[in-house]
């Protein structure tokens, strides 16, 4: 499944299956359309993996269970035109030298990049559980979003140190393994496509971005540092608190273009207006870390959740199981 922007829509998510996902996205406006793969690999070999199962549809890619024989792992295979481009290959080949060497407790690294039948595709390990997007389907206390948000903060930080930038930061990079801390994933495909002017590349499908989670730098296709990711962090925040997005589809007109645009032009509604419950402090917090201005925001991922403070929220989490996510959060 793909959107005419080109997010990934899991068809059973590489973490297991995940119907908030789809049903979130319809909530805000957007309409889901299947597609099928550019090549149908099921039961065929690429490198050492055999294909197992098809795991969704993105943008000119697909992902894939497989296995090599000792352990299961999800392939993100790109389309055979987009693996052939020169530009691609460069950056394809650049990404592999960087991020097979990134390693931190909550980053799901890549463990493979790799040509085969003339698909470029990339390897990491397979792990079950959900995203957090099908968690945000009501408003968390603030304890609770800091507790769920602190270890993705953490793997950002860790990712800026070492000069890179995630660049597409969302709740459906974001998994909650039945068995494991809280994973970020996806760290450096944005980095894949080509930027140009991002507004322009929305309108053509030419893009690779979820327009809720873009920073207004992202939207203008300008040069990318941590605070895009930052602002990102501080959009799931707001969204964790509140209830939805400050910026998303409110009805059939929206595109992905007009709610990018949103980031540049307009400013986020009041998250007390929207939710009486959440605390000033948060507030501020929130007005501070979605700034337009990149300048006047928080100075790393971390620092926007220590602006929170203590809450004295009471909260608890219930396990993890593959019937659902069972969550207690309340003041």
């Amino acid at each position: 499944m793909i959107l005419a922007l080109g997010c990934l829509l899991p068809s059973g998510s590489m973490i297991g299956k995940d119907p908030g996902y789809e049903a979130g996205l319809r909530r805000v406006g957007w309409q889901v359309v299947k597609t099928p793969a550019q090549d149908n690999l099921l039961g065929k070999t690429l490198g050492i993996y055999r294909i197992e199962g098809m795991l969704g549809r993105g943008n000119r890619a697909s992902v894939y269970q497989a296995s090599d024989g000792a352990r299961n792992v999800a392939i993100r295979v790109f389309d055979r035109d987009l693996s052939a481009a020169p530009d691609f290959a460069e950056r394809f080949n650049a990404q592999a030298e960087v991020l097979t060497a990134v390693r931190h407790p909550h980053l799901l690294a890549n463990s493979e990049y790799a040509y085969d039948a003339g698909h470029a595709f990339i390897v990491r390990p397979y792990v079950a559980g959900r995203t957090l997007r099908s968690l945000l389907v009501a408003p968390l206390a603030t304890a609770g979003a800091i507790h769920l948000l602190r270890p993705v903060a953490e793997a950002l930080d860790f990712v800026h140190s070492r000069g890179l930038v995630h660049g597409d930061v969302k709740p459906g990079n974001i998994l909650l393994p039945y068995d494991g801390p809280t994973m970020l994933v996806d760290l450096g495909v944005a980095q894949l496509f080509p930027r140009g002017n991002s507004l322009l590349m929305a309108a053509t499908g030419r893009y690779y971005g979820t327009p809720e989670y873009l920073s207004p730098e992202q939207a203008h296709g300008l040069p990318l540092d941590g605070r895009t990711d930052s602002y990102a962090l501080a959009i799931i925040l707001y969204e964790a608190l509140v209830g939805r997005p400050p910026f998303r589809a409110e009805g059939v007109a929206d595109t992905p273009r007009t709610v990018a645009a949103r980031h540049i032009t307009a400013m986020p509604p009041q998250p007390r207006a929207l939710n009486p419950g959440v605390s000033q402090l948060a507030e501020s917090t929130l007005s501070r870390a979605l700034d337009k201005d990149p300048e006047r925001r928080f100075s790393s991922c971390v620092a926007v959740l220590d602006s929170l403070g203590e809450p004295r929220d009471s909260w608890m989490f219930t396990p993890l199981t593959p019937a659902g996510v069972r969550m207690i959060c309340h003041k």
